[in-house]
């Protein structure tokens, strides 16, 4: 008897939700430079 694949959204939300609990190296090394009202700038110049 032929093994059954498990469902391919549930594989995949699977291994997205291991992507996200891992996370990703942005380069900061932890540390943020800059603040938020910079992050929305363009937004109060309009």
């Amino acid at each position: 008897m032929e093994r059954k694949k498990e469902d391919p959204y549930a594989e995949a939300k699977l291994m997205h939700t291991a992507l996200l609990e891992k996370g990703f190296d942005m380069g900061s090394r932890g540390q943020i430079k800059w603040q938020r009202d910079e992050l929305h700038e363009r937004l109060i110049r309009l």
